[in-house]
């Protein structure tokens, strides 16, 4: 799981950001890797930022699920604890 965030100035990414770090220490358990991107200090760096060009992230925060041996990320829409695990437990 990768959120694509920019803390510094995106008031929803900070709000979520908890729910993310929740997830991601209910998921160790089952062996889930969770990481951050930061997106950048500004909206016009996130534009830029390398993420952006190469998995088409337009807007933060995004969450994005990467499994082992598949193609493209899959989005994911969850935004608290426990939809976000069961959404990565649904697959």
């Amino acid at each position: 799981m990768v959120l694509f965030t920019a803390p510094a100035w995106c008031v929803p990414c900070q709000r979520f950001e908890p729910h993310f770090t929740k997830a991601a220490e209910r998921a160790e358990e089952v062996e889930h890797l969770f990481v951050k991107v930061d997106m950048g200090e500004s909206p016009e760096a996130t534009g830029e930022h390398w993420a952006s060009r190469r998995f088409g992230i337009l807007g933060v925060p995004q969450v994005k699920a990467f499994r082992q041996g598949q193609g493209e990320p899959v989005d994911i829409k969850a935004r608290a604890v426990i939809p976000l695990l069961k959404e990565l437990e649904n697959g």
